[in-house]
């Protein structure tokens, strides 16, 4: 079988992200990542709305 992981490289080194000076938690970090990926989905979508392309 495939070994993914020399593809995907090994793990972070860092123990914990941060943004701006801030550390934060994985989960955290992946909550921001969604909550920015929907928030980009809900632009698109009024955007759209705007412009009378929806």
């Amino acid at each position: 079988m495939f070994d993914l992981t020399s593809l995907l490289g090994q793990a972070s080194s860092v123990s914990s992200p941060w943004y701006h000076g801030v550390r934060v938690s994985e989960a955290t970090e992946l909550l921001i990542v969604v909550a920015l990926f929907l928030g980009v989905l809900v632009s698109v979508y009024f955007i759209q709305r705007w412009i009378g392309d929806y």
